[in-house]
């Protein structure tokens, strides 16, 4: 008998009814557990989908209420204005006065809504909004369409987005264009706030004025103007139609490039007129008569040259700053903000150093200090330790136009080696990593040169192709040797640090940290896309100044036509980049790069300390950045597509930097450093970079340093590999320090005033002899400093 077949309870047999509905209900079971599981699952699954759509949904109210206050900052009675705006300058008694008109850019003329036939009205209205006078700034029935066409992922459309008159205006004044749900939530909230603002005849009267109408015309004065040779309110059915139809591609519809594009353009919104019963059948018959023959107007272009104000490199640039701060503070574009720069009467209070920018254009423009082959290009940027530009130049020779390519603001180039202060010296000092005379091997690092994930020990190499051994920090920022800065960086410093302190405390704007976060970028100045020369110029006012970061400014404030001061940079703080402490010891570090054997000997200036630094990219670029106790300067030059120069044509960037610099200086007052008190000057040990005994060590220097951060005492053992290491007091220098470390440099109160060398005469920076130009020297010649000195090898 099978044990199933007994009954669990009396242990007698079964009856088989029993046994089948035993098995039965044992299945029933079964299936209910199983069932019950499912279910369970699928109120889970539920219950998640529930919680998460709650979430997602509450985010989403969220977000867009946080979208609901969008709006732009428009004033219709500035818009109106039509009022010449004017360039004040600083004179040299520090007074301003009234210098420059600032010209328009784009043919722009204000009309007012009186003004403009109903014709031209009605035929933007019936092309572009229908319901225009229906709505609220949004037709929701096409920008549900306009939604969906979003979310199926079509792109195409002359029409995509639905987007009414209002909307139109937004976009135009703001020049956002971007495919996506987030800018299409913004536009909407943007034209609902408008319209509560503004009347639907002012929102039209606006439109039918900022609007691109083709050809450079903005509004539809202009456009009757060019096309017509005639006012607006002359205009004909026909012809407010031909200009009505432009708006839509202003590139392919415009009447003196493409009129039969233009014709059938203008006859679709005629018909459009027609079928919403805004023109007649009559009107319509006449206007499509006019169309058939309509014929355009040549325009005179002969007294533009004549007319034209040609801007000096320094009033090109500072409009361009207006008018990205303008657009920034009034949520619209930049062209937009030119625009209003230029039509709304304000007066710019400029920055510029009036007699410094004529030096530096003078130079500029002497064929003496050029590079003899005249495709090479310049670009110098002067600028004080406040942040403000004194001089700002972007090409040699003559300027003759407007709008030239400005290779000193807006042309970004690989800096060589004259990164390596702000990414690597610098940051490495204030976080007490190396000191004034730290000994490091001048020796290639481990790196993936060729990113094939094998790691040779091969980069950097050296401008002169050797390697040095042991060398002190102050011998390799003379001699800018390579192989220092990315031991510093990589075994010391690391990456991420030194990227964030390029990007967060001294203005480097251009890397990033995707392709950035590497050794030839930081160490070496191979970023990904290069720094302009006013970015470069900036950050070294840190040297300089105290260790205060100043964003570079060309005006000191703007006010509008009824004197209100709308833009102000006469509150410019800066931040606090380095210690002072670190700013005196590095400017002393990069003095020796002007000192007979540096690589920078020429730029030298009798009487006054310069500290400097040069770099070279692959020989394209050639820098040549320093600083005196007025200004700091930063000159490139370069082919504007990058190609190999000349050793000979490499030395302009230096020579220009010190004939601008020299005659700069000449004349004022004068001014030295302020160093800071809790420097100490102390001898140490020109061949261990440890503090000097009297007696062990017969070749001293002089370095700077900190309590806080001080070598400690050499004895005497100078053929000792392990006798270089050289930062005491805050912690081992081989620990690298995290991404955001705070600074491990100590001040103290309780410092030495002993100053055991005297700090050299600025004089002693002329040169005696000098290394080969255009070059980064190896220093192997005789200087009277650590050179002369046997250093232990690896």
């Amino acid at each position: 008998m099978r044990k199933t077949d007994i009954n669990q309870y009396t242990g007698t047999p079964a009856p088989n009814g029993y046994q089948e509905h035993s098995a039965g209900s044992v299945a029933l079971t079964a299936t209910k557990r199983t069932l019950s599981v499912i279910g369970k699952a699928l109120l889970t699954v539920f219950m998640v989908m529930l919680v998460t759509g709650a979430i997602v949904g509450i985010s989403m109210i969220f977000y867009i209420a946080s979208l609901s206050g969008e709006s732009i900052d428009y004033d219709l009675r500035t818009a109106k204005l039509n009022q010449t705006s004017y360039i004040w300058v600083m004179d040299e008694n520090g007074e301003f006065y009234e210098d420059q008109e600032i010209q328009a850019e784009t043919k722009s003329e204000w009309v007012d809504f009186e003004e403009i036939p109903d014709a031209m009205k009605k035929a933007m209205i019936a092309i572009e909004d229908r319901r225009f006078n229906e709505h609220h700034g949004v037709d929701w029935i096409r920008t549900g369409g306009a939604v969906l066409n979003l979310v199926g992922g079509h792109k195409s459309g002359t029409n995509f987005g639905g987007s009414t008159l209002t909307q139109q205006l937004i976009k135009n004044l703001t020049d956002e264009d971007e495919v996506s749900l987030t800018r299409k939530l913004k536009e909407i909230f943007r034209a609902l706030n408008f319209e509560k603002r503004y009347s639907k005849d002012e929102i039209l009267e606006m439109y039918l004025n900022v609007v691109n109408y083709g050809s450079g015309c903005l509004g539809v004065q202009a456009a009757a103007n060019l096309y017509f040779d005639k006012d607006i309110q002359d205009c004909s059915v026909a012809e407010c139609a031909a200009i009505a139809g432009i708006t839509q591609n202003p590139s392919a519809f415009t009447p003196l490039l493409h009129p039969q594009a233009n014709r059938g353009r203008r006859e679709i919104v005629l018909k459009a007129m027609l079928d919403q019963g805004k023109l007649t059948q009559a009107e319509y018959d006449q206007a499509m008569k006019e169309s058939a023959t309509m014929t355009f107007a040549k325009p005179d272009t002969s007294n533009l040259v004549d007319n034209q104000i040609i801007n000096n490199w320094y009033y090109e640039t500072m409009l361009q700053d207006v008018a990205k701060d303008l657009a920034g503070k009034r949520n619209i574009s930049e062209k937009e903000a030119s625009r209003q720069l230029r039509t709304q009467g304000m007066k710019v209070y400029c920055a510029m150093d009036k007699r410094a920018q004529d030096i530096a254009e003078k130079v500029m423009n002497n064929e003496e200090y050029m590079p003899t082959d005249t495709d090479i290009q310049l670009g110098i940027v002067l600028v004080g330790y406040d942040g403000r530009i004194l001089a700002s130049v972007g090409q040699r020779g003559e300027k003759e136009g407007n709008l030239w390519m400005d290779y000193a603001n807006n042309v970004e180039r690989q800096t060589g080696s004259c990164i390596k202060p702000i990414s690597v010296y610098a940051p490495a000092l204030e976080h007490g990593l190396i000191n004034f005379s730290t000994v490091i091997d001048d020796e290639p690092i481990e790196w993936d040169v060729n990113g094939d994930g094998v790691k040779e020990k091969t980069w950097p190499p050296n401008a002169d192709g050797k390697y040095h051994g042991k060398v002190t920090i102050r011998e390799a920022i003379k001699h800018s040797y390579n192989a220092v800065a990315a031991q510093v960086l990589v075994n010391r410093l690391t990456m991420p640090v030194s990227l964030d302190f390029l990007l967060g405390k001294v203005g480097i704007t251009s890397l990033n940290r995707e392709e950035d976060l590497l050794p030839s970028a930081l160490a070496t100045g191979g970023g990904s896309n290069g720094v302009t020369v006013r970015e470069i110029a900036a950050s070294f006012q840190i040297f300089g100044n105290g260790g205060v970061y100043h964003k570079p400014y060309t005006y000191y404030y703007v006010k509008d036509d009824r004197d209100n001061v709308i833009l102000d940079n006469n509150t410019n703080p800066g931040i606090q980049a380095i210690s002072s402490p670190t700013s005196t010891i590095m400017r002393k570090l990069m003095y020796s790069v002007v000192e007979t054997g540096g690589t920078g000997p020429r730029a030298a200036i009798s009487g006054t300390q310069v500290f400097a630094k040069t770099g070279t990219a692959e020989d394209t670029d050639s820098w040549f950045v320093g600083g005196t106790p007025y200004a700091v300067a930063a000159v490139w030059e370069g082919h504007p597509t990058p190609a190999k120069m000349s050793t000979a044509d490499k030395r302009s960037s230096l020579t220009v930097w010190k004939m601008v610099m020299q005659e700069y200086i000449q004349g004022l007052e004068k001014k030295d450093y302020e160093d800071d008190p809790n420097v100490i000057a102390k001898q140490y040990c020109a061949v261990t970079g440890l503090l000097a005994d009297s007696d062990k060590c017969p070749n001293k220097l002089t370095g700077y340093y900190t309590s806080g951060n001080m070598p400690g005492t050499c004895d005497g053992n100078h053929d000792n590999p392990d006798n270089t290491s050289s930062v005491s007091s805050t912690g081992s220098s081989e620990t690298p320090v995290s991404s955001n470390p705070e600074s491990q440099s100590s001040e103290s109160s309780e410092l030495s005033s002993t100053t055991t060398e005297p700090e050299p005469d600025p004089s002693s920076q002329q040169p005696e002899s000098e290394p080969d130009p255009g070059s980064e020297p190896d220093g192997s010649s005789s200087d009277g400093g650590e050179n002369n000195h046997t250093r232990p090898q690896n």
